[in-house]
């Protein structure tokens, strides 16, 4: 487990000031809300503004964002961080769910293994957004649930319910994570013989308890102002069922199927699906497996419910929000602590046979100690090809230029020719942009307070006096109706991304000209 803890903070920390490229709206605006909680200024609840945000996250990166003096990669850090324990979390939940089953350790890890590996979440990982603390929030409850339910013991009870009610604070797409709950607990009331029934409702009722105090607050907040429980709700969800059912295929698709993956790239490598090929396979074989097993243990059948259930419900809300790009690695993020279990299954069963085989063809004692030394081996290169591969396929991505003009890079670039040319005797400079004060300069610019804005792009502000340097992002270059005398004035300086792909254009206008356009 050590070695998977040191891939998963490799991959999570390595190159995190300098990749991903660029810094989007929404991560912007979110790094601009922890600096208020960083610095004490600022205790929301559930912050309204951005069309709601749950907290979570921004409490838990507050401390980083602290430390590195408000950097955006400071709130980087801090999802790295959740990110990492994530992938602790989930091989303790796994272990607990899979109980006394033969090889539910090596499953574990091999569950663990995945997830640190996985391209998918590798990226959210390394992202400043409220997601990523959800499915850690998932696996602390999974693990000290099951754990809870097995033992009765009231410690484990009463942290399942607490972190069951934090998970609420988490993001919105947590708000079904009580469904799978409620379907697998179900499935193990069924199951379960009339004291045995009594037994675990009691356990149930301690977790529930703990579980509503926790979440009561943000409850009273839904209640005093519903609007903002359902204002993105309303914005996304599929207007009819027909598109909801073509946004459940989709989303399944987008497990394993190649090219049908997520295709906005600032939240994937378009198309790639959430499992490689060899997952995807591996995947198949384990559902299969934890389908077909048979259920000699109630608590181990009701672990298989919840994993199968959750693997469903988790991509509805991607799959329900087809007002927006379907299927969304981002809205699926609540999947991953049980999807990995799939190919972990599947690889165990392989491995199993394969040791199976190397110790039937060596009898000698010794001989069967090099077979067990083989098949670590093997995992051990098979598990570095797969870190290897994730973590090219992420710098590639990550530096490119497609996410760089996606996650606002025009903006970032402005915000460093800002803090360049603010001087007492420098120019006025004004900035195009699709949103007035952009969040992207806000979070990023020193003197950010000194710029002037131009939105759209289509207006053109001269100065009382002095010289003016317009910014505008390729994207919303001035329009050719502007007057000749002052575009055949200025000079131009071009701004280039990671790869040299032209962002921004700065246009110089001196006093002169601005004087002699007055005067004509």
């Amino acid at each position: 487990m050590v070695v998977v803890l040191l891939a998963a903070a490799w991959l999570r920390l390595g190159r995190l000031p300098e990749l991903p490229v660029g810094l989007h709206y929404d991560e912007a605006a979110n790094l601009i809300l922890t600096r208020q909680i960083a610095e004490g200024s600022y205790r929301p609840l559930f912050i309204r503004a951005y069309t709601g945000k749950e907290v979570l996250f921004f409490y838990a990166a507050a401390p980083w964002v602290r430390m590195t003096g408000g950097a955006a990669w400071g709130l980087r850090l801090g999802a790295a961080m959740l990110g990492i324990l994530t992938v602790a979390a989930t091989y303790a939940a796994t272990v607990t769910l899979l109980g006394r089953r033969e090889g539910a350790r090596g499953i574990a890890l091999l569950t663990a293994g995945w997830m640190a590996v996985a391209f998918p979440h590798l990226l959210l990982s390394r992202y400043g957004f409220r997601a990523i603390s959800q499915p850690l929030m998932q696996a602390l409850t999974v693990a000290t649930l099951w754990r809870g339910l097995r033992s009765g013991r009231m410690g484990w009870l009463g942290a399942a319910g607490a972190c069951l009610g934090l998970t609420g604070y988490t993001y919105l797409a947590a708000r079904l994570f009580p469904v799978p709950l409620a379907l697998a607990t179900g499935w193990l009331w069924i199951r379960s013989g009339p004291r045995a029934r009594l037994r675990l409702l009691g356990r149930l009722a301690i977790v529930l308890a703990v579980a509503v105090v926790v979440v009561a607050p943000l409850v009273g907040f839904f209640l005093r102002y519903p609007e903002t429980f359902t204002t993105r709700i309303s914005q996304v969800i599929a207007p009819t069922w027909a598109e909801a059912l073509r946004g459940v295929a989709d989303c399944l698709l987008a497990l394993f199927w190649p090219g049908r993956g997520d295709g906005y790239v600032r939240f994937n490598d378009p198309g790639l699906p959430m499992m490689d090929p060899v997952s995807a396979v591996l995947g198949l074989l384990g559902l299969i497996l934890i389908v077909g097993a048979r259920r000699t243990r109630q608590m181990e059948g009701a672990a298989r419910a919840l994993i199968v259930t959750a693997i469903f419900v988790m991509t509805l809300p991607s799959a329900l929000a087809t007002g927006e790009i379907t299927p969304s690695n981002l809205r699926m993020v609540g999947i991953f602590p049980f999807v990995a279990v799939l190919p972990a299954c599947g690889a165990w069963a392989l491995l199993s046979l394969l040791g199976k085989v190397l110790k039937g063809t060596m009898r000698a004692p010794e001989e069967q100690v090099l077979a067990g030394w083989v098949l670590r081996t093997l995992i051990l290169a098979l598990f570095g090809v797969g870190a290897m591969r994730s973590g090219i396929l992420y710098a590639t991505w990550a530096g490119s230029d497609a996410l760089f003009l996606e996650t606002d890079g025009a903006m970032a670039l402005a915000a460093q020719v800002v803090d360049a040319l603010v001087a007492p005797a420098g120019p006025t400079i004004y900035i195009a942009s699709e949103h007035y004060r952009h969040p992207t300069v806000a979070a990023l610019a020193t003197h950010y307070r000194e710029a002037k804005w131009l939105t759209g792009g289509a207006s053109l502000v001269l100065p009382v006096d002095g010289d003016a340097v317009y910014l505008v992002p390729v994207s919303l270059q001035p329009p050719a109706t502007w007057p000749a005398f002052i575009t055949e004035a200025w000079t131009s300086t071009t701004h280039r991304g990671p790869d040299g792909v032209p962002a921004l254009t700065a246009y110089h206008l001196r006093a002169s000209h601005i004087a002699g356009a007055r005067a004509s």
